[in-house]
């Protein structure tokens, strides 16, 4: 499963580099602004969840086994909640 978060981290730098503007001030070699790679990858986690059975938000198995230390899964979450609500802590732009 790994190595399909970093397939989709790697489309979304792509992506962000031909059409997006990214957001976090950091520079590529070229000296352009872009969203840093843990960044990337954070946000290629946001589809391993699922609902479960009372309509919260789980864990599936192999986000626990890619990201196992729960603080470390805490932030991805909390970097996918910024970008799903699009509020202030949010570095991309809501569209």
């Amino acid at each position: 499963m790994g190595q399909y978060v970093d397939a989709m981290a790697i489309s979304l730098v792509s992506w962000d580099v031909k059409y997006g503007g990214g957001g976090v001030k950091t520079k590529d070699l070229s000296g352009n602004d872009v969203l840093n790679w843990g960044y990337y990858r954070s946000i290629a986690f946001g589809g391993l969840y699922y609902q479960d059975t009372t309509g919260n938000n789980a864990e599936t198995d192999s986000f626990k086994a890619l990201v196992p230390n729960k603080s470390d899964r805490d932030k991805i979450k909390n970097i996918l909640k910024n970008e799903q609500d699009g509020n202030a802590n949010a570095k991309g732009k809501k569209c």
